[in-house]
Formats: C-alpha cells, sequence, structure tokens
C-alpha cells in the first residue's frame, strides 16, 4: 500500500494510468468523486457507441472482448472498466476536489453557492462585461444536479479581457443552414467532416 501515489478520477484515463503505476511495481489510490468507475460514461445516452474501433479503444492490458462488436455500445464500455478496475484499490464518492469545496463543504449548498461565487468574483473581477453570462445555478447546486463541475481557469479570464476570446450567444435552433442564436442575427455554419476507412 502507498498512499504517496493518488491518481484523481476513475475514468479511462485514470484507470490506464493505475493500471501503469501498479505495472512499475506501486499500489496508488484512485479518488472518484462519483459512485462508481466511469461515471461519465454512464451518464451518457444508452443508445451511445465509440466511434472508434476496439482494437484502438482498449485500456493498456486488456483488449475489449470480441463480443463488445467493433464499435461497443456503452454499456458494454462501462462493464469493460468495471472488469478492468478490479483489484485497484478505489475510493469512490464525494472526494471534493478544490480547496474552496473542501471548505465549505459542510455549509447549506445556497452558502456554498454564494461563497463560491463571491471567490470567482474576487480572482476574475466581473467577466459579465465581457459577455460571460452569469450561470442560473451555481456551482454547487449544479454539481449535485447533473454532475457537472463549473470552473473558470485563469488563462480563460485573462484572454476574455485581452480580447482573445469573444463570448457568443448560445445556439436556439439550426434553420437550415443558418444558425439561430435568441440574441443576434442569423449566421452561416461551416461544417467540416473527414471520413476515413473502418477497419474490418
Amino acid at each position: 500500500m502507498d498512499d504517496r501515489v493518488v491518481i484523481v478520477g476513475a475514468g479511462p484515463a485514470g484507470l490506464a494510468a493505475a493500471w501503469a503505476i501498479r505495472r512499475a511495481g506501486r499500489d496508488p489510490l484512485v479518488l472518484e468523486q462519483a459512485d462508481a468507475v466511469a461515471a461519465s460514461w454512464r451518464d451518457r445516452h444508452d443508445h451511445l457507441r465509440l466511434n472508434t474501433h476496439r482494437a484502438f479503444s482498449h485500456q493498456p492490458g486488456a483488449r475489449i472482448p470480441r463480443r463488445c462488436g467493433p464499435y461497443p455500445a456503452r454499456d458494454d464500455y462501462i462493464a469493460y472498466l468495471q472488469e478492468y478496475s478490479a483489484g485497484m484499490r478505489l475510493r469512490l464518492g464525494g472526494v471534493p476536489l478544490h480547496p474552496v469545496s473542501i471548505t465549505l463543504r459542510r455549509l447549506p449548498v445556497r452558502w456554498q453557492d454564494a461563497t463560491a461565487r463571491a471567490v470567482q468574483r474576487l480572482a476574475f473581477g466581473d467577466l459579465g462585461r465581457f459577455g460571460y453570462p452569469r450561470p442560473e445555478l451555481g456551482p454547487f447546486t449544479r454539481q449535485r444536479a447533473d454532475g457537472v463541475t463549473i470552473a473558470v481557469d485563469d488563462g480563460f479570464a485573462r484572454a476574455l479581457k485581452a480580447g482573445r476570446v469573444v463570448m457568443k450567444p448560445g445556439i436556439d435552433r439550426f434553420d437550415g443552414p443558418a444558425v439561430r442564436s435568441p440574441t443576434a442575427r442569423p449566421a452561416m455554419l461551416s461544417v467540416r467532416t473527414c471520413r476515413r476507412r473502418r477497419p474490418a
């Protein structure tokens, strides 16, 4: 057991890192905020399939079983990752990953939201002047509602203030080749697709 080696996140990347570290002779602890491995995959729609062939999508040290087909379905991929994580040291559920989260975790959610917004304003100033909208839900409320963690990166904030990043209104609907927004004139959508042969 070696608690000095810690991996944050039990998704495909975190599990692959744990496998490589275990192979090197250490026993890492994998921390995951959700209650199970591959949490982001569990929240996706149930008809989802990998868009890459299983031969190119497996974790190190364990191929995806042939029974999953060439493009594994969501549930097959989750089961594969669950089996892949067997024997790893996992700590699942409610791991706070940010100093503010650790400080606020015992407060009511509305206080958590208010404090997080105040800290963000102190750190970055009023980003609303640059078109960055104030979210309807506070960050802690949003995380509990749908598992999404909101973070404002200081590099992004600097770029926004310098004009290197420009906020655009959300898309309301697609109208043929035009993109309709609730607050702006229609704009033409330019899409480029790339195709390559799928492996047999």
